[in-house]
């Protein structure tokens, strides 16, 4: 059996049971019923004669529709063939019409390219023309004297040159960028020749006897009109030869307009005059002679500026501030003039050094006073070359040590500024505060963040020697630290470290804490001055605890005969509400007599948190000292409540209102020392160390001691404990 009959028989035997599916749903169980087996037959016999005659009309129609397709394809067929031999044919003919276009092509390209040429050719001679035309309209202008005609064909010639300054013709570009650079020298030549003149008219430079006179209206106006004229020829940026640097003058100052340069020619040579040369006015030990000639120039001259010169350069479009130019062609000067000067002063500290301070304070009045910008150079860029600068700061270092030597040596270091007596400020807080500041304030012109950075390496620095200074000298404190220097120490500790605090968080540490950053692997979210800040508190918190410790030993010195009292003895008659234990006095006198010194001696918050760690030790050695080792009678307890409630505590009293918060601890002792009766579940719970059932018994009386201290301190109270005596 094939394939093709394998598959046939299986899709018969399907037909068959899906008819037998069918047949067994429609009659059911009711095999007798003929009825319904004589409708499906005719139901089928009908359906059966429907498809016969379906098929017999398409079999019918089938070859008609074929016929008529086929017809189609055949005409199509015939059409594309057409339409395949026309576009052969056109395809021959675009072939035949390209070679002969490209022919052409080619013939006109050459004629094409020769006229390019001559037109460049033509460009070139009408530029050449031009600039002749330009050159012999000026000559004839100037002959003639009409400088506004002259100097409108000048900036024709101008704009020419600008048109040429992408232009491949380098001869050409040449030729007119040099014919303009020299009727710009003519021109120039010409108006400030007359502007020189004109300038005497309006009494420039208003110097002397120039202060106190007025020109006359007309030479104002003719001053106005050549400093029009003097705008009017500024060679372009473009046409600009690079400057050449004619002097070891690392700072570069902008190029200043024309008629800037001519107003500053006169007080140049005044300067020259008087700083240059064996003048007297020349003084490498004086900087200060030509900063202060240079500031009241700008002082003098600002107020002219601003009424005549200014407005021609408004109206003429040109945005510049003309005293801002001015300043700046003044400041060349002088810092032209102070790098000279360094170079000889560098070697003598002293010179060295009063120059410094002279050219900080003068970059200080341009920059605050006369708002001289801070993009523009002065003299502090001098300063901060590099050669310069290791020296300043070499500088700084050694002066500052030598002051801080003179300062720690001084008979009067340690003594409290008079008028800040509630501060206890010592000169050495004092002086070493001024000295920081100082030099803050001399570094914080400086524009680099990174040279500020090094001088606040150097305050560091500075600082940490101080501390170390301060170390040394309190180890020979140590034998008496109260009646010593270690108060003014601490003092002085105290100050520093609140001063660094406020200044580590000033906006000028924070911007270089920023910028420091940036440059920094490691994550620094802390202030620059922290780590110093951590080893001054860290001195601090050590010289409150050495002096607390000083405090509480000669208190316990003095303590023993209250120690030693026989406090399980005393009785009813022994007991006088109105008057100390005798005992006790010695050590309450030391303890007065040693705050009282310290309170004179410190500084309100240092003393503040003084007595706040006497008292604790205080409470710690009277629990400890003294409760924990004797056995009370309740009346011995009420004695020792006394004493301290009226007497110790009220030593406290002048330095807080409320004193008794901080010996809470031990007056909860004394209150359980004192108890008229403890019930007996008590005095059992305490025996037998049942700390919960004596908790419940005592609720009310133990609120800051814990169980185990309470349960201590009842075991000291000889109706608790008889055995203990």
């Amino acid at each position: 059996m094939t394939v093709e009959t394998a598959t046939k028989c299986e899709q018969r035997e399907k037909i068959i049971k899906k008819a037998k599916k069918w047949l067994n749903e429609r009659l059911g169980n009711d095999v007798d019923n003929l009825e319904l087996a004589n409708e499906i037959y005719e139901d089928w016999s009908r359906k059966k004669i429907q498809l016969e005659r379906s098929l017999a009309s398409v079999s019918s129609e089938v070859p008609s529709k074929v016929s008529d397709a086929a017809r189609n394809v055949d005409d199509a067929c015939t059409f594309i063939t057409k339409t395949l031999a026309e576009i052969d044919k056109m395809l021959e003919k675009i072939k035949n019409q390209t070679l002969c276009s490209e022919k052409l092509y080619w013939n006109l390209k050459d004629y094409f390219d020769k006229i390019n040429e001559l037109d460049r050719f033509l460009s070139y001679l009408k530029v050449l023309k031009a600039a002749q035309e330009a050159s012999n309209s000026l000559k004839s202008n100037l002959s003639t004297q009409e400088i506004d005609k002259s100097i409108f064909e000048y900036n024709m010639l101008c704009n020419t040159s600008l048109s040429l300054i992408d232009s491949k013709c380098s001869h050409l570009k040449d030729f007119l960028f040099q014919t303009t650079k020299y009727w710009n020298g003519i021109l120039k030549d010409i108006i400030s020749s007359e502007f020189t003149n004109i300038m005497k008219s309006v009494n420039w430079p208003i110097v002397g006897t120039n202060l106190a006179s007025s020109p006359s209206t007309d030479a104002l106006t003719r001053f106005q009109s050549c400093v029009g004229h003097l705008l009017k020829i500024q060679l372009p940026p473009e046409l600009k030869d690079k400057p050449v640097v004619s002097s070891s003058l690392q700072v570069s100052f902008p190029s200043l307009t024309l008629p800037i340069i001519q107003l500053l020619i006169p007080l140049r040579k005044r300067f020259l005059y008087h700083f240059t040369g064996s003048r007297q006015t020349n003084r490498i030990d004086k900087p200060e002679w030509y900063f202060t000639q240079i500031l009241s120039w700008i002082r003098d001259h600002e107020n002219f500026l601003q009424t005549w010169v200014q407005p021609v350069y408004n109206d003429l479009n040109v945005d510049k501030s003309v005293v801002v130019e001015f300043m700046c062609g003044l400041v060349q000067m002088s810092v032209e003039k102070l790098q000279c000067d360094l170079e000889e002063v560098q070697y003598d500290d002293t010179l060295f050094s009063h120059t410094v301070d002279e050219a900080l304070g003068y970059e200080r009045e341009l920059r605050q006073v006369h708002s001289y910008p801070l993009s523009l150079p002065g003299p502090l860029h001098v300063l901060t070359q590099a050669q310069l600068f290791v020296k300043w700061i070499r500088m700084e270092k050694k002066f500052a040590r030598e002051k801080m030597d003179a300062m720690l040596i001084s008979d009067s270091a340690w003594y409290t500024l008079s008028g800040l007596d509630d501060e206890k400020t010592t000169e050495v807080a004092h002086t070493f505060l001024a000295l920081i500041s100082t030099m803050t304030d001399r570094y914080s012109l400086l524009p680099q963040p990174g040279h500020r950075l090094q001088f606040v390496e150097l305050e560091l620095e500075l600082i940490d020697d101080l501390r170390v200074s301060l170390l040394q000298i309190l180890h020979l404190e140590r034998a008496d630290p109260i009646n010593s220097k270690v108060p003014a120490i601490l003092n002085t500790v105290y100050h520093l470290k609140t001063a660094l605090e406020q200044y580590d968080v000033s906006p000028t540490v924070l911007l270089l804490q920023h910028y420091k950053s940036q440059y920094s692997t490691n994550e620094n979210d802390e202030g620059l001055f922290h780590e110093t800040i951590t080893l001054l508190g860290r001195l601090q918190a050590q010289l409150l605890e050495e002096l607390s410790t000083a405090v509480l030993m000669e208190v316990k010195a003095r303590s023993r005969p209250y120690r030693k009292f026989r406090w399980f003895s005393v009785t009813e008659d022994d007991f006088d509400e109105t008057s100390v234990t005798q005992e006790a006095c010695p050590m309450f006198q030391a303890l007065a007599d040693n705050l009282h010194k310290l309170h004179e001696s410190l500084s309100e918050k240092m003393f503040g948190s003084l007595w706040r760690m006497v008292s604790t030790q205080l409470n710690n050695f009277l629990y400890e000292e003294l409760i924990l080792n004797n056995t009370f009678s309740i009346t011995g307890g009420r004695v020792l409540e006394k004493d301290i409630m009226k007497f110790l505590i009220p030593l406290f009293q002048q330095y807080t209102s409320s004193p008794i918060p901080y010996f809470f601890p031990i007056k909860e002792a004394c209150n359980l020392l004192s108890l008229p009766s403890l019930p007996i579940a008590v005095k059992k719970a305490v025996l037998t160390e049942n700390l919960h059932e004596m908790k419940f018994g005592l609720s009310e009386k133990i609120r800051h001691l814990n169980l185990e201290q309470a349960a201590a301190v009842l075991c000291h109270r000889i109706d608790v404990a008889p055995s203990l005596i």
